[in-house]
Parts: structure tokens; sequence; C-alpha cells
């Protein structure tokens, strides 16, 4: 049996629990999901070059190009972007971009290669090289 004492016990948790499910809780709020902005890349403008600094863009075979860049800071680390387009005689045009982080030598050169599908055609380049004091850029078409 149960004792007043107890059953009026039972019956305060049992008011609570059911005052605590009615009423709105205060302090918390629902989780807020925001999804961040979506990301563009930075264009790469290019700068004047350092005394010094010389970049080239050397057509080793068709779809095939080598950068070559001196001047640099030594072992300095650097972001290099090969963009080529080629155009055949129909007007198709194939866009190939490679990116790479790499660190140059210790005098402060730096040698990177794109390779391609060769197709027919005449190809542009162009070359950034993002470096500590600027961007240093080159241009080139092959026959």
């Amino acid at each position: 049996m149960m004792g007043p004492r107890r059953v009026f016990g039972l019956g305060l948790a049992l008011s609570l629990l059911v005052a605590c499910r009615l009423s709105p809780q205060r302090g918390l709020s629902p989780p807020v999901t925001e999804l961040p902005p979506e990301a563009t890349p930075t264009p790469i403008a290019c700068t004047a070059d350092p005394a010094g600094l010389t970049i080239r863009i050397l057509i080793v075979g068709p779809g095939h190009v080598r950068v070559e860049a001196e001047g640099l800071l030594p072992n300095e680390p650097v972001f290099v972007r090969i963009h080529g387009v080629t155009e055949s005689s129909s007007g198709a045009r194939d866009e190939h971009t490679q990116e790479s982080q790499t660190v140059t030598n210790e005098i402060g050169a730096l040698s990177a290669a794109l390779q391609v599908e060769p197709s027919a055609g005449a190809s542009m380049w162009d070359v950034a090289v993002v470096h500590s004091r600027g961007v240093a850029c080159a241009s080139a078409t092959s026959p």
C-alpha cells in the first residue's frame, strides 16, 4: 500500500514531467545549418617580373611543352599553372590545364612540363608562376 506521502511524490513527479514536455525549452535552439558560400577561384593576375627573373615556354612536340624559369629565390615554394588551348581546322577547341605546387632548386631555377593528347591544329599556351614576389607569366603558340 502506498502512503499519502508517496502518492504526493509520484503526483508531483508526474506533473513536472508533463509540464516539461509541454513547455518550450528555454536556452536551447535548434541547430542552424548554414552552407558556406560557394568557392570561386582567385584569378591569377600577372605582375612585373623582378630583375633577373626569366620565364620561357619550350614547345617540345605536339601537345608537349616545358616551362623553365630562372631568377626565382633558392628553394622557394611556387605554384605553376600551365593552360593549353588546341584549335583544330574544323574549329573544335580543346583546353587543358595543369596546376602544381613545387619548390625551386638551390639556385632558384624551375622546370615543369605538360603533355596532352596531340591533335592537329594550333596550340596556344599560357603559363603563370606564382612566387613570393609576384606572378611571372608567359605565352607561346605552336604551329
